[in-house]
Formats: C-alpha cells, structure tokens, sequence
C-alpha cells in the first residue's frame, strides 16, 4: 500500500523524545524536523510548512494547548496532534483542546502514529 509521504514538525521540550520520533518519520518516509523549543515552531513552520505538527502538551514557555490554538489561527489547514505522558482525560477540557486532530500518549505506539498520519494526509 502506498502512504502519502509529508511533511511533519515535532515539538517536544525533550530532546531524546523530539529527536527519535523524528527519526521514526523519517524512516516511514516523510520530510521530519524538530525542535524542542515551542517559540520557534511559528518560524519553523513558515519556513518548513508541515502538514502534520506532533507537539507535547506539558513543556515550559507556551503549552502545546496554547501553542495548538496559534498553529491553527495561523495556518488551518495544519493538523496538530497532541502527544503527552498523560490520557487525554487526565488533561481535562482544557482550552485549546479543540485545536488538536488527533491524540497520542507516550511511548508513541508505531501503529497508532501510522493510523494519525494515513489520516492526517489524506
């Protein structure tokens, strides 16, 4: 089966975590970068235009709620997924919530970070 390949932005505020599941991108075939500073991802995403943002929701400076909601004013057509190391219930209705397409705990499990992004690129 052919999967569309694309571009994706990874935000985690921890390095090993932003870099290996860039890594993991990368090898199913899309065009992967990171960062672990959630200030930079408007710039990042200007210059790289991704089609898919993983971004951690607990990280210091701007929370992936926050940081969601001014991805998707900026760019709609993006899909954010959040990825934390807590369920989606343990985060509440946070503001922001809606902002994200889909959800994943960490660890990322390889067949659900396949079935987000067969979604996401459609």
């Amino acid at each position: 089966m052919n999967r569309p390949a694309g571009r994706v932005l990874v935000v985690d505020d921890h390095a090993d975590m932003a870099e290996s599941l860039a890594e993991v991108l990368e090898s199913l075939g899309h065009s992967a970068r990171y960062t672990t500073d959630p200030r930079a991802v408007l710039g990042m995403a200007t210059r790289h235009r991704p089609h898919v943002v993983f971004l951690d929701i607990s990280m210091p400076h701007l929370d992936g709620f926050s940081l969601a909601g001014v991805l998707k004013r900026a760019f709609p057509a993006i899909r954010v997924v959040a990825v934390s190391g807590q369920t989606r219930e343990q985060h509440g209705s946070r503001n922001g919530a809606a902002a994200f397409d889909a959800y994943l705990a960490k660890p990322v499990d390889a067949s659900m970070l396949q079935a987000v992004l067969n979604e996401s690129l459609k």
